[in-house]
């Protein structure tokens, strides 16, 4: 059997199922500075791709990038100006997936491939989020 055609047992079901009904605490939530002095909150990368691998395995699920466009690059004085988004699909082992764009902007950056990778890991916790609505 290959991925994405590999059924559930009833047990992997019921604890999985089981698992996407649990809230998440207030740990699972760090905060940054954001416009006009405001606090951010958000779920960090690792803990999302941490959350997926108990959720439905480690090798239960996976992504990929379907999509990625630079839409803009501005280069000022050695520094970057970037725009970019992405499409992501993940894909559980018994063939269900969801995909979710997401997009990045960030002014000053000295590298560009920095930037494309922030904004994968983005996408791909949108995307997971979409699986697992407690994440919200």
């Amino acid at each position: 059997m290959s991925f994405g055609s590999i059924t559930y047992t009833d047990d992997e079901f019921n604890e999985i199922q089981a698992a996407l009904r649990k809230r998440l605490g207030t740990d699972f939530v760090a905060t940054r500075p954001g416009p006009g002095g405001q606090k951010l909150y958000y779920v960090e990368g690792w803990r999302v791709v941490q959350l997926a691998n108990e959720t439905f395995g480690f090798d239960g699920w996976g992504y990929s990038v379907t999509n990625m466009t630079v839409d803009f690059v501005d280069h000022l004085a050695g520094k970057f100006n970037v725009g970019v988004s992405a499409t992501v699909k993940v894909t559980l082992k018994n063939g269900c997936f969801r995909e979710d764009v997401g997009y990045g902007c960030v002014d000053g950056m000295r590298l560009l491939g920095q930037r494309k990778r922030e904004v994968e890991t983005i996408c791909a916790q949108f995307t997971i989020k979409t699986l697992r609505p407690t994440l919200t």
